[in-house]
């Protein structure tokens, strides 16, 4: 539904930036990561848009860091040492790297047409 209201009245170029995993090290949190990214994805090429690998952005850094996203630096740091889940400038940098990325690459091929997707004027 949020995206039929977006295309209502937004007809240009989407990208979705689909989540990081806190944990690459942890198979469960990186399976989840990966599941809630496959559904934000094949949704928003429904609709047309084009989807920003923020997964992956991260993953080689939390990797070198024993699979922690926070230990990479990726995530806001806390008072107590803890990390919150939000990216960290470090982290807005991958994901707007992955984003630009993404839009040069140009849009995914086998899309339809914008003026054919659900919402387009």
């Amino acid at each position: 539904m949020i995206y039929r209201e977006i295309r209502d009245i937004y007809h240009h170029q989407v990208v979705a930036v689909i989540y990081d995993a806190l944990d690459y090290s942890d198979p469960q949190d990186v399976a989840l990561s990966q599941s809630l990214n496959d559904v934000l994805a094949s949704v928003t090429r429904q609709y047309g848009g084009m989807v920003a690998d923020g997964l992956a952005a991260f993953r080689p850094f939390a990797e070198a860091a024993g699979g922690s996203s926070c230990e990479a630096g990726l995530l806001i740091r806390l008072p107590d040492g803890a990390c919150d889940t939000h990216p960290s400038p470090r982290g807005h940098r991958l994901l707007a790297a992955a984003t630009v990325q993404t839009v040069l690459t140009g849009p995914t091929p086998g899309l339809p047409p914008a003026s054919t997707l659900p919402g387009a004027a």
